[in-house]
């Protein structure tokens, strides 16, 4: 396609840790991928030494800036009007052609006046449906209030919709037909993986933010209880949470974290850099999700980073999960999430042979060349701008 030129307005982390910078970091090689030049604006980054005293920064191809790296309440309250004041002084003096922005509900309004304002098309790039369970204060949290006024009115005012699942996809489609859908997406050719392991337990990991409704990781504690003396054959690396939070989701088998010290390890927030490694050690990764529409709407970043690590994966079926983990083929795909059920893949694990973890890993692998890496989405992405150069 003709050169042309990206904003992408962002409300998180640049260009490292969380699950949605290393999306924004891929969405930015697939622009350049098809000749596209990406310019970034984000809230804050943990690299500082990759921006100058004015926040402007340059990583790998792209440039961005960045708001402000206060995180106080003053601050967060304060973002909209400082990143509007960020956008206009960037359009002001650079031209561009498609603006992209995630669906940031306490901007997205004024956000949206400008942009149509200078007649710049607007691609919402949504990858979460919120519930008020996630927010202090439940329905009457002032975020949560604002997200759902631009559910209901705003969001669907884009001029086309880069969603991350099915559900999302099918609710843009009632208000466009410029939607397209990409899971998680990585750089599956610059990855290390791994095909073996002879590690001396079988090392299942968790890496992630549970949240207080995503992801049960006091259920995958309490199957490794009801192995009993088979349970000493396992091993459950935990990266993210800290202990106090682990046990909080355990409530009254807290004491559990006391009993399986020998199994159940701890290790709280790691750099997101190092998480490839940790996959590539461990034999399985595993997460159970909360049958919710929240958890529909999202896609887990940690099933793409596990199977690109050459690391089988254990979860149960949500969103769209069952289209890329495959029952016995490239991990365990579970019917519920309670312990009960995993305890049973558990001991199925356990029987095993080498060659069958072998080929559970060359397919896991497999499925993340095929379906994670970036370029795999350069024709789909290419004719969907097209199409919204071409409505403009």
């Amino acid at each position: 396609m003709v050169f042309i030129k990206i904003l992408y307005i962002s409300d998180g982390i640049f260009p490292y840790g969380s699950a949605y910078a290393s999306r924004l970091v891929n969405f930015a090689r697939l622009f350049h991928e098809i000749g596209i030049d990406v310019h970034i604006i984000a809230d804050f980054t943990y690299n500082k030494d990759l921006i100058d005293n004015f926040g402007q920064g340059f990583f790998e191809k792209s440039t961005f800036e960045i708001i402000g790296n206060n995180e106080s309440m003053e601050e967060r309250i304060k973002r909209p009007i400082i990143c509007l004041s960020k956008v206009k002084a960037f359009l002001d003096s650079n031209f561009i052609d498609i603006v992209v922005m995630k669906s940031i509900s306490d901007r997205f309004k004024i956000l949206y006046s400008e942009i149509k304002k200078r007649k710049i098309p607007l691609i919402l790039e949504s990858c979460e449906w919120y519930h008020y369970s996630g927010y202090r204060g439940g329905r009457f949290n002032p975020w949560y209030v604002q997200f759902q006024k631009c559910w209901k009115h705003e969001f669907m005012k884009a001029d086309g919709f880069i969603t991350i699942s099915r559900l999302l996809e099918n609710h843009y489609k009632q208000y466009s037909q410029n939607v397209i859908r990409i899971p998680t997406i990585l750089d599956t050719t610059s990855t290390i993986y791994n095909l073996t392991n002879d590690n001396k337990r079988i090392k299942l990991i968790y890496a992630g933010n549970p949240g207080k409704t995503k992801e049960m990781v006091a259920n995958i504690i309490i199957a490794l209880s009801l192995l009993r003396e088979n349970n000493k054959r396992l091993s459950l690396d935990i990266y993210g949470p800290n202990r106090a939070d682990i046990a909080k989701q355990l409530q009254k088998n807290d004491y559990l974290l006391e009993i399986m010290k020998d199994i159940v390890h701890i290790h709280g927030k790691i750099p997101q850099e190092q998480i490839n490694e940790k996959y590539m050690q461990s034999d399985y990764g595993i997460f159970l999700r909360e049958d919710s529409k929240k958890n529909h709407a999202g896609f887990p970043t940690k099933l793409a980073e596990s199977m690109v690590a050459g690391t089988p994966v254990i979860a149960n079926n949500t969103g769209d999960i069952a289209l890329y983990l495959k029952d016995k083929k490239n991990g365990f795909l579970l019917k519920d999430s309670s312990p009960v059920e995993v305890e049973k893949v558990l001991r199925a694990i356990i029987d095993m042979d080498e060659k069958e973890e072998q080929d559970m890993r060359l397919y896991a692998r497999r499925t993340a060349e095929e379906n994670f890496d970036y370029r795999r989405y350069s024709g789909l992405m290419t004719a969907f701008l097209e199409e919204v150069l071409r409505n403009k």
